[in-house]
């Protein structure tokens, strides 16, 4: 018998002699015991044989059925009675998704259908062809195997993460009549599919602020999906090690942003921490004087004092706010001579000739025609600030 299924059996009749009978009116009863249990009569077709219509049980298993006339069992009673599954069911059928629940880009993991008919009762053999996708966000068919015991076997691997949702279908109707998600993780940070960018990462001017981002990948250009805690550390030979926490983005990068003011050579690095430390950047950078500052300059003579008819010379080294020395030209300077009384004595420009031997210095020099106490002016053109001496 086949579970859901009535079971039917042709009864014959015969003497004591082993004569088939040929007529009816005899009254046959039967029963099936087992897991399932139901008791009926035969029904008499006239002509010595008897239909007997077991009705339908949901269990498999091994049964015996009774077939008795006035009490008495027949020839053979009881019988053996084996129930079998019936067809698949497939929102009756199950799949185990267990090793899928902590995937990885690249891992390999497998599913297994379990077929069972519509009672639940596990489905014993096999020949059913199930197919099994992904639409998105990478469109995937994957393999499933048939065991030939009612169970399937599908492997699922995909290198792209990302929120899957698993189609799993026999002759086009889903099972379980839905699709099932799956997550999948990224790999582990990879130090050559990573970025690091940002205006901070190259070389750069004394107080202006830089920003520098890191987009962690894994080997297969995933953006990382597991948050991480990476730290830009600068170091120099002049200042004390710096270390900053880079801050999480809502699109799986990482900021920070710095300003440094002291003009040198400075390496750069983002480091990840934990079981494993990882550098992820390495890099030196040189961090350039800012513009030249008037007020942070300065000048000093040459000599204690100066003749008349005799040149005289000063020495102006240019700095920037921050009191790093300016080392390339391009800034226009003018000086002025003038007696206590405010009146022009000399003139001269100094700021177009080359730079002195010693970079970053400018020499002043002048001529005076009156001996006296001198007040020397230099300009700085670019911004108009005086310098005072």
């Amino acid at each position: 018998m086949t579970a859901g299924v009535d079971g039917v059996f042709l009864l014959s009749s015969y003497d004591e002699y082993d004569n088939p009978v040929t007529e009816g009116y005899k009254a046959f009863k039967f029963a099936l015991y087992g897991p399932s249990n139901c008791k009926g009569l035969a029904f008499d077709n006239f002509d010595g044989t008897y239909t007997l219509t077991v009705p339908a049980v949901p269990t498999v298993g091994q049964h015996w059925l009774e077939v008795t006339r006035g009490g008495a069992h027949i020839l053979g009673s009881p019988y053996a009675v084996q129930v079998y599954p019936g067809s698949i069911n497939l929102y009756t059928s199950t799949i185990s998704l267990d090793s899928l629940k902590q995937l990885n880009v690249g891992d390999s993991a497998s599913f297994l259908i379990k077929t069972k008919d519509q009672f639940n009762n596990p489905l014993t053999t096999g020949g059913e062809v199930f197919t099994a996708s992904t639409a998105s966000p990478a469109q995937r068919t994957f393999t499933v195997v048939d065991a030939d015991n009612g169970e399937y076997v599908g492997a699922f691997m995909t290198t792209i993460a990302g929120s899957y949702r698993l189609r799993v279908s026999l002759n086009g109707e889903l099972l379980q009549g839905q699709e099932f998600p799956i997550q999948v993780l990224s790999g582990a940070v990879s130090v050559s599919m990573s970025r690091v960018y940002g205006s901070g990462v190259s070389d750069s001017v004394a107080g202006v602020e830089q920003e520098v981002y890191l987009l962690p990948r894994d080997s297969y250009g995933n953006v990382l999906s597991n948050s991480l805690t990476p730290q830009l550390v600068i170091s120099s030979s002049q200042l004390a090690t710096l270390s900053k926490t880079m801050q999480p983005l809502s699109d799986g990068s990482y900021k920070t942003t710095l300003m440094l003011t002291q003009s040198s050579s400075y390496r750069l690095q983002i480091l990840l921490t934990g079981a494993t430390s990882l550098s992820l950047f390495d890099r030196q950078i040189d961090l350039l004087p800012s513009v030249a500052s008037p007020q942070d300059s300065v000048l000093t003579a040459e000599t204690s004092s100066c003749s008349v008819d005799q040149p005289c010379s000063f020495v102006l080294r240019v700095k920037d706010a921050y009191g790093n020395n300016v080392t390339e030209g391009g800034t226009i300077f003018s000086s002025k001579l003038l007696g206590l009384d405010r009146a022009i004595l000399g003139t001269t420009v100094a700021g177009e000739v080359s730079l002195l031997p010693a970079s970053g210095l400018f020499q002043v020099s002048f001529s005076a025609t009156r001996s006296g106490e001198r007040e020397l002016q230099t300009v700085m053109r670019v911004c108009s600030k005086f310098l005072k001496f």
